[in-house]
């Protein structure tokens, strides 16, 4: 423990070293001013060897001990640090102005020794506690940190086609209960939620952490029991998680806001419901202003019997839209007034022109400037939207190979599907995509051979390939007998016996779709096509 006495007395300051060395108190540190008591205290301080206790004089030259108490309690590292006032003046005044100044005691002189060190252990035990206490708060401040990072901070994904999005996170000094996360769908339709939870600390956290898994249950649940093809309701997403919550976070006297959208760039729409949040913002790029994006629901946990509704609307290209906590508005400055919705409004307009990334920085660094300082009191949490233009069509990779109708044909056949493969860009590991379309395009080829041509050599069969990002498409032509998918009955799966009938069968199986087709001229034509798997499939 590091001691410091500060005296213009040399006698006085011997004194004290004296019975504090007896009582086994060893690291003292002098100071005949205050001005070397601040030194002495800045020294220390680089060095991270805090200094623990010090006595200090009252009456002494320059700076007297009461002013230099204001001044060491003004310095950040030092506002713990304990001080005893050693003086000879004892008037109330005196005693009230040091107290003020942040003393904790006072010793009279001539100093007695049973009663200084009554009061250095006394304080230094209190000293003691507020370290203890202040590492325990660090502890937690560090449990929720990586609560956040880990639980509460959902990944971007890595594409969505007609969008550009960013987010940004920063955890105030305390612990909130801000998060937010990414449904993606597929290459046009992604999801994002963004929550805050009332309350702060680790059982905020661990509230809002809990709430966005939830979200993702309900989300897997609700895709399982529908079609490929539709993506489960907003409101019935929300629904379901206001169900599963609601009682137990009643039961906690705790609620969440947050706001829920949907990016259909398919459709060009928008569609979200709104629970309580702050009001998000929707940059419109042909009139150049925004307006506010808010529903009448209440947020989750508030009351059981709440019923959620969706809205939607469409979006274009240039558009902008930014979600955000209120760790943004109710940002102060040091008069206390808020920075507010017209502030951030303002914002997102003269920046709409950015990039995502750069527009929550720019605001990051306005509000920063409003409060002057490099620390928000809230959760700084914002994620911003640009609708892109409209995707210019996919480019389209053709390949065309021509055989005769001859089973030694069909070596070469499987040769060019693993080209188109090659091309489609399919994962090695991803042995199934190639052996199923290898499947399909074979064994179609193998029926023309012997049921349209009836295993008629030297007969034209042309297949033509297109390779889009998202599928593969191939068309056999062929103008042998004509063959009609509904006259050929489903092979017995269970019990019986059939022979035949098990190729159409199979195709089918292999592919995403199979179309057969017949024009005028007796050109007969099967069009195959494999859909690449969505991320989330």
């Amino acid at each position: 423990m590091n001691i410091l006495i500060v005296d213009d007395s040399s006698f006085n300051r011997t004194l004290v070293e004296s019975f504090l060395i007896k009582a086994g108190y060893v690291n003292i540190l002098h100071a005949d001013s205050a001005q070397e008591a601040f030194d002495q205290i800045k020294k220390y301080s680089q060095d991270l060897l805090l200094i623990d206790l010090i006595l200090m004089d009252i009456m002494m030259p320059e700076i007297n001990g009461i002013d230099a108490c204001r001044v060491i309690k003004e310095m950040k590292k030092c506002q713990d640090i304990p001080i005893i006032m050693v003086t000879a003046r004892t008037e109330p005044k005196y005693l009230d102005s040091a107290f003020q100044a942040g003393a904790i005691d006072y010793i009279t002189k001539p100093v007695n020794q049973i009663e200084l060190l009554a009061r250095v252990r006394s304080a230094l035990t209190l000293k003691h506690e507020m370290d203890r206490r202040k590492a325990r708060e660090l502890e937690i401040l560090e449990i929720g940190s990586r609560i956040q990072k880990t639980l509460l901070v959902g990944k971007m994904p890595d594409k969505v086609d007609g969008i550009s999005m960013a987010a940004m996170s920063i955890p105030s000094q305390q612990i909130d209960g801000d998060f937010y996360d990414f449904f993606r769908h597929n290459n046009q339709c992604v999801d994002i939620l963004l929550g805050d939870v009332m309350g702060k600390g680790v059982p905020a956290a661990l509230v809002g952490a809990a709430t966005k898994h939830h979200f993702n249950r309900i989300i897997l649940h609700l895709r399982n029991e529908s079609d490929e093809c539709s993506y489960p309701l907003l409101e019935t997403i929300v629904q379901g998680v206001h169900e599963e919550v609601s009682h137990e976070f009643i039961e906690l006297e705790t609620f969440v806001t947050l706001c829920y959208f949907r990016f259909d760039l398919l459709q060009y729409e928008l569609s979200f419901v709104d629970c309580g949040h702050t009001r998000s913002i929707h940059y419109h790029s042909k009139s150049q202003t925004c307006t506010h994006l808010k529903g009448k629901n209440l947020p989750l946990g508030m009351l059981e019997e709440e019923q959620y509704k969706q809205h939607s609307i469409p979006i274009e290209p240039g558009d902008v839209i930014v979600l955000y906590s209120d760790g943004l508005t109710e940002a102060k400055d040091i008069k206390n007034g808020m920075f507010g919705e017209n502030r951030l409004i303002a914002c997102v307009q003269e920046n709409a022109h950015l990039s995502p990334e750069e527009c929550i920085h720019t605001i990051h660094q306005r509000i920063l400037s409003f409060v002057n300082s490099n620390h928000f009191n809230d959760d700084f949490t914002c994620i911003a939207v640009k609708i892109d233009a409209a995707p210019k069509p996919k480019q389209c990779i053709r390949k065309n190979l021509h055989i005769m109708s001859n089973l030694v044909e069909l070596k070469n056949i499987r040769t060019f599907v693993q080209e188109l493969c090659d091309l489609f860009c399919v994962s090695k590991n991803d042995k199934d995509f190639v052996w199923q379309f290898e499947i399909a395009v074979v064994e179609t080829t193998a029926n023309i051979i012997k049921h349209a041509y009836l295993n008629k050599k030297q007969k034209s069969i042309i297949i033509e390939a297109e390779i889009y990002e998202d599928r593969i498409v191939v068309y056999l032509h062929h103008w042998g007998k004509q063959f009609k998918p509904p006259d050929v009955p489903p092979p017995p799966l269970k019990g019986g016996f059939q022979e035949s009938g098990f190729g159409l069968f199979i195709i089918n199986n292999c592919v995403d779709q199979c179309d057969y087709t017949t024009d005028n001229t007796g050109k007969n034509s099967i069009r195959l096509e494999k859909r690449r798997l969505n991320e989330t499939d």
